[in-house]
């Protein structure tokens, strides 16, 4: 008897013909046809846990097959491209390697001309890429986060191992993770290796340029867009060992093992005022680091066994040099609960201070493990405060308080302290679990992306609402009687998994639109959103790849 496969890709979902089936229900074969059937097999896995290439989905079988679904003109894996309403292709990497995750990426600004990349982690600890063809605009940004050098457009299209600048391969990863057009990779030994595109890069010597190549980026500095940070620099804070590494856009942030936050990227600030200050190596974070400080006295101390409390040091002089002394007491030492690198289906840490992080397009957040979510801004950009989830970024109070957006704030729900669990992001929301369960959403809803439906309930997804932002948590009360275990996120899309391996989504438009980098849009023209849908349910809609999604674009649709 034939069973139902129900994919979902950012583009919309599909159901396949069972060719060759795998342990996923996906076919082997790349081209084949994608029509609507009666029967098929069901996919059994999520989505991977964040991949912001436009319009793709990414998704690993329980063997460690990896397949490529949706959008797939900056090359299919396989060596080619693939038409987006084909079936998934299964990503050309020898049968005895297993993938354990994978992230994707879309370059700046030029989303409707399908420009992406892909980085995929194996079980032996070897980073597999491809993506994105070259062309006119920013084919040598995509080339670059490819890592493996000045290659071919045909040897971009497949999959291929990341090799160092003396084509070695780059082996003993134990993490990937993902800036604009940058990827990040850290090795056991805490050495961060990193390569891709210019503005968002972070390397030790401070400079602006595209790097083909992986290197190492252990050099840390005081100051954001001081330039170097090598140890001859005036500005270095030392060469560190790295605990995490997280998600984002134009910001890029990690963890040393020491436990102090370190920030990078085009959108980089010091954490307590306004100012986009581009910063292309990895620089102390001064207002983070003082929340943590704060959150944490028993941790974070000077040698004089000091702690940082703003009641006591009451000026910005005085707050300064008591930062400066813990930091300096800190940088060189070894947290306990940060020892090590925390691996790649390491959602959350457990033990060091900083539970999780992810950051945006001119904002940036982290998860403390006493389960506080804190949110700052880079300056007043409107593509910046969707993301804070705060009182003072609603439209009426946005002028009202000029310094509490700046700095690291926390978030609460109506007003009360709240715990969160977990949380995740889009390019455009953030989704967040309560240590209760229950799960909020805020950010950019145009199509529904930031909480599954629009504020205005009789409107359906499927019909943009061009300034739509959701500014304060919002509960998603379609997920009430559902436990949720984890979310998972594409540049676009939202995925919960339940603790029963359920799957529920909503988004899924096709692309970041243009400038802004946070406003989700429609290329080509036959991509649409949906709302909630229980993908594993047998009963669920049968639609073929970027088919108009009307038939469950209605609100909420429980199908289960």
């Amino acid at each position: 008897m034939q069973k139902r496969i129900v994919v979902l890709t950012a583009v919309a979902l599909a159901v396949l013909t069972p060719v060759a089936m795998t342990s996923a229900g996906f076919t082997d074969t790349t081209h084949a046809a994608s029509r609507l059937v009666t029967a098929s097999a069901r996919l059994d896995e999520p989505p991977v846990y964040f991949n912001s290439a436009s319009g793709s989905g990414l998704w690993i079988t329980q063997s460690g097959e990896l397949y490529l679904s949706g959008d797939r003109r900056a090359g299919d894996g396989a060596g080619g491209t693939t038409s987006n309403d084909a079936a998934p292709t299964k990503v050309a990497i020898p049968d005895d390697v297993r993938i354990i995750d994978a992230v994707g990426g879309s370059t700046d600004f030029h989303y409707p001309i399908g420009e992406s990349w892909y980085a995929a982690l194996d079980d032996r600890g070897r980073v597999w890429t491809w993506g994105t063809a070259q062309n006119a605009f920013n084919g040598e940004k995509g080339r670059d986060s490819i890592g493996r050098g000045r290659i071919s457009q045909a040897e971009q299209y497949r999959a291929g191992l990341v090799i160092t600048a003396d084509r070695r391969v780059l082996s003993g990863i134990v993490r990937i993770s993902r800036t604009e057009n940058q990827v990040l990779a850290l090795d056991a030994d805490g050495n961060l290796w990193t390569w891709g595109s210019i503005d968002n890069i972070a390397r030790p010597d401070g400079r602006n340029v595209a790097t083909p190549y992986p290197i190492v980026s252990n050099d840390t500095c005081w100051t954001p867009g001081s330039g170097r940070c090598t140890p001859d620099s005036p500005d270095t804070a030392g060469k560190i060992r790295w605990r995490s590494v997280w998600n984002g856009a134009n910001l890029g942030l990690g963890v040393g093992r020491n436990g102090l936050i370190y920030t990078w990227g085009w959108d980089n600030s010091n954490g307590l005022s306004s100012g986009q200050v581009h910063t292309y190596a990895p620089t102390l974070n001064e207002g983070a680091n003082l929340t943590l400080f704060a959150a944490y006295p028993e941790i974070y101390r000077t040698g004089d066994g000091l702690v940082y409390d703003p009641k006591v040091q009451t000026t910005a002089q005085a707050r300064h040099r008591t930062y400066v002394a813990i930091v300096t007491a800190m940088k060189d030492k070894v947290l306990p609960g940060c020892d090590g690198t925390i691996g790649q289906l390491d959602r959350v840490d457990d033990t060091c201070p900083v539970r999780q992080a992810a950051m945006f397009d001119l904002a940036g957040s982290f998860l403390l493990q006493n389960g506080a979510l804190f949110t700052w801004a880079v300056n007043d950009a409107r593509n910046g405060y969707a993301f804070l989830g705060r009182a003072s970024t609603t439209d009426s109070t946005w002028s009202l308080d000029p310094t509490y957006r700046y700095a690291p704030g926390r978030v609460s729900i109506a007003g009360q302290p709240t715990t969160f669990r977990s949380y995740n992001a889009t390019l455009t929301s953030v989704t967040a679990i309560t240590t209760a369960g229950d799960v909020y959403g805020w950010g950019v809803n145009n199509f529904c992306q930031a909480i599954g439906r629009h504020l205005d309930g009789s409107v359906p997804c499927t019909t943009g609402i061009p300034a739509e932002r959701v500014l304060l948590p919002t509960r998603i009360t379609a997920l009430d009687d559902v436990a949720v275990r984890e979310i998972r996120t594409a540049a676009c899309t939202t995925w919960a998994v339940t603790r029963d391996d359920g799957l529920y989504t909503w988004g899924g438009t096709q692309n970041v639109a243009a400038y802004d980098y946070a406003w989700c849009g429609r290329y080509p023209s036959g991509a649409q959103s949906f709302s909630f849908l229980n993908v594993n349910d047998p009963s669920a809609p049968a639609l073929v790849f970027s088919r108009p999604l009307a038939e469950v674009a209605t609100g909420t649709v429980r199908v289960k």
